[in-house]
């Protein structure tokens, strides 16, 4: 053998196999003809190996024993939840066990919406019929407006970090999860940021025709670096085994500090929004509006008096300038105008008369550096 210009140390040298075994292993191999690796390849199996990695942590997540969870299909459906609902084959119903208020966990019968604090309990039922076997439920928060359809609703860094109690032997991967359900087969699935949490259904037990099952929040709708102050809704979906969706259910949402307060101040501005002012009358004098009654009524049809000077929502304007210090700050109030002004446009279905000033706000969102 060729003598190496290197030294070894004895250390070194205790590893080296003597010429013995050497020539013992060349007759079963033939070390000529072993591949051998240039830098390119090497760069191309470490980029090989981290897509691997990457496909790994897109699998669905059982925080309770972090094992990928191999009975669903690996092809998460790339498609948004949408907003209709539908109760399919099975007749597919969402209840909820206490409609009443409380301290925790209010439901507002007006709004169909419940407020709840932080890390409280959402007890809900889901019934189907038949009641077969094998099928899933899948849970999305979503944000409800159209505009932010697209975002993924996420933890806010606060509440991401791991030193907090809430995050205590919990799967990292699962950290950015708004939403867990209380079920201990709960399985947590990410696809491009979007967050998800299947738990199978299995069968009402005896004298039942529903099951129940437990949610949790653990980030608030107040949160500038996560919700910040978008309206949420939960989207339940009843699926097979493969994915397939057989009915849909939508819940509006708001986690808060203070449910009670928060239910009273919304149905407050739900009421004021399609309730005219007493003893005010309203002159017709809005081209906006003007276009919006002209844009939805029938055919032939033409204007009542009543129509004019009493619409369901407030046509004056108020030209507002602030001066705010902070980005965030000037943000999230813009954010509230906007959310306002959409919440109005949807319950009073004047979307052509609130569009411009909704643009107006939008276009202020943009500039802001």
């Amino acid at each position: 053998m060729a003598t190496s210009a290197l030294t070894l140390s004895s250390s070194q040298e205790s590893v080296l196999y003597d010429e013995g075994v050497f020539n013992e292993i060349q007759k079963h191999v033939d070390i000529h003809n072993l591949p051998i690796l240039e830098e390119e390849e090497l760069v191309e199996r470490k980029y090989d190996l981290t897509r691997q990695e990457q496909l790994v942590n897109n699998f669905p997540i059982n925080p309770m024993g972090d094992i990928p969870y191999n009975h669903l299909s690996t092809q998460i459906n790339m498609n948004i939840p949408i907003k209709e609902e539908f109760p399919g084959e099975y007749n597919f119903e969402l209840l909820l066990n206490n409609q009443g208020a409380g301290k925790n966990c209010v439901f507002s019968q007006e709004l169909r919406k419940v407020f709840i604090n932080m890390e409280q309990t959402l007890p809900l039922k889901f019934k189907w019929d038949p009641p077969i076997d094998g099928l899933w439920l899948r849970t999305t928060m979503v944000f409800s407006m159209d505009q932010y359809r697209s975002d993924p609703v996420q933890r806010c860094h606060n509440h991401m970090a791991t030193n907090s109690v809430s995050n205590q032997k919990i799967d990292e991967r699962v950290l950015r999860h708004v939403v867990r359900c209380t079920h201990l087969d709960s399985i947590y699935e990410e696809n491009s940021g979007h967050m998800s949490v299947s738990v199978p259904l299995g069968t009402p037990q005896p004298g039942c025709r529903y099951v129940p099952l437990g949610f949790q929040f653990f980030c608030k709708n107040s949160c500038s670096s996560g919700m910040n102050r978008r309206p949420t809704e939960l989207v339940f979906t009843l699926e097979t085994h493969q994915r397939q969706v057989l009915g849909r259910r939508i819940l509006p949402v708001r986690v808060c500090s203070c449910p009670k307060r928060d239910k009273d101040k919304e149905e407050q501005e739900s009421n004021d929004s399609i309730t005219p002012m007493p003893g005010k009358k309203r002159k017709f004098n809005n081209l906006a509006t003007q276009q919006f009654i002209q844009t939805h009524l029938p055919p032939g049809k033409k204007p009542l008096l009543s129509h004019l000077s009493s619409p369901n929502y407030d046509v004056r304007e108020y030209d507002i300038s602030i001066r705010v210090p902070g980005k965030d700050n000037a943000s999230a109030i813009l954010n509230y105008a906007f959310e306002r002004l959409a919440g109005r446009a949807m319950r009073t279905g004047a979307h052509q008369h609130f569009a411009p000033y909704m643009d107006d706000i939008e276009n202020k969102m943009n500039h802001i550096k």
